[in-house]
């Protein structure tokens, strides 16, 4: 099979499609960047998103990261906590990985974090035989429990977590404990399985998932049951010896590089706020129009340290050939500062080299720090979180002692 690796910061690549590779592009959408030529090719590039997708059975475009990020998938289930779950785009084969295991581990992510905050619980209704008497007595029932004079056949509603939803979900985290998963990942899954004792184990079926439906009252399952559905339309993937089908995703890395770094460190630090900003009104002149701003994260309430994430190379070459940072991504940031009276960080991915550097301007230090996600591990995101946490605790120690 030929693969066409398209860099996120190339020029891409042209092609001269047939007619069911053309279709495969079309159904990528705007993942993919198509300008169709006059001569019938297409010219492909990148489109701030990365990922695989197999366009024919004898060829796949992959596109790759701008900086280097060893597991992409490592990262993208920690991002997508928070995030939505991205549209399967077709079909793509990925070598020496097992696709459910990153599938699990997405889906262990969305688990974890709706039992953070109690499963949903609903008003389910019951028909069962009790030895007292509960809402409404079944009569026509009542020859059937001739054999057992104690019970009563009744009918009644019962808040539980017993809910389609959540049947859902232990239906599909039972199935994957009957396939082969990494050790760390079973054990995971069995633990996740062991805390819904209350909901019914049934068969993972295409009725089950249709008694399910998303509404606002349950919205916070969107991420999981869409995951779960994955697994169950793609339960007999091809496991062929050194490559394996797998559904295909495009994920915006720039997004993913957001909410991956907030979730993590909102999980190792106290009161890191996300997405937590203020406005700006004008004080004289027309159009008086509000000024909004947001920064990824804020650390601290008051403010101790506020922090920005981008995706992107931190350095880059200026009109001399030498190397500088992006002014833009420093106007931001300082401006972040200043507007919450606190100190900043600007965080990029690692690219040729470490990076932490700090200015100061108006008493206010600014920070230029790099996290490195060259190694499967994500060793990286533990020291950001432990530069984070001794930057806010210095602003901690600094600041002046409140008036007795």
């Amino acid at each position: 099979m030929e693969i066409i690796d398209l860099p996120e910061l190339g020029a891409g690549e042209i092609l001269d499609p047939t007619e069911g590779e053309r279709r495969a592009l079309l159904a990528t959408g705007r993942h993919l960047k198509l300008e169709w030529l006059s001569d019938g090719r297409v010219h492909v590039k990148p489109n701030g998103f990365v990922g695989s997708v197999r366009v024919s059975d004898e060829r796949m475009l992959r596109v790759t990261t701008k900086v280097p990020i060893a597991n992409v998938l490592g990262l993208v289930s920690l991002a997508y906590r928070s995030m939505r779950v991205p549209v399967e785009v077709g079909r793509t084969l990925l070598e020496e990985s097992q696709p459910l295991d990153w599938l699990t581990l997405l889906l262990i992510s969305e688990t974890e974090a709706l039992l953070q905050c109690d499963l949903r619980h609903g008003y389910i209704e019951l028909e069962t035989e009790l030895p007292y008497i509960r809402g409404r007595i079944q009569f026509h029932r009542q020859v059937a429990t001739w054999s057992q004079p104690g019970l009563t056949p009744c009918r009644f509603s019962d808040f539980t977590p017993n809910t389609s939803e959540n049947r859902v979900l232990r239906a599909t985290l039972e199935s994957l404990m009957t396939v082969t998963l990494y050790p760390g990942l079973r054990d995971r899954v069995d633990a996740l399985t062991r805390m819904l004792p209350n909901v019914t184990l049934g068969w993972l079926s295409r009725a089950l998932f249709s008694s399910v439906r998303v509404t606002r009252l349950n919205q916070a399952y969107g991420p999981a049951l869409e995951l779960c559905r994955i697994y169950f339309e793609h339960r007999g993937v091809d496991d062929a010896a050194g490559r394996i089908a797998a559904p295909a995703f495009f994920f915006p890395m720039a997004e993913v590089f957001e909410k991956a770094i907030g979730n993590f460190l909102a999980g190792r630090l106290p009161n890191v706020r996300v997405q937590t900003g203020g406005s700006l009104h004008a004080v004289a002149g027309e159009p008086a129009h509000t000024f909004a701003y947001t920064p990824d994260l804020v650390v601290g309430d008051p403010a101790q340290l506020v922090l920005d994430t981008k995706y992107s190379k931190a350095e880059r070459v200026n009109a001399w050939g030498g190397l500088t940072y992006q002014n833009e991504h420093a106007y931001q940031l300082v401006f972040y500062g200043l507007a919450h009276g606190c100190p900043g960080m600007l965080i990029y991915p690692r690219d040729d080299r470490d990076i932490d550097a700090t200015y100061e301007l108006n008493d206010q230090q600014f920070t230029f720090i790099t996290v490195d996600l060259e190694r499967d591990s994500l060793d990286g995101l533990p020291a950001l979180a432990e530069a984070v946490r001794r930057r806010a605790s210095q602003v901690r120690l600094e600041a002046p002692a409140a008036s007795p």
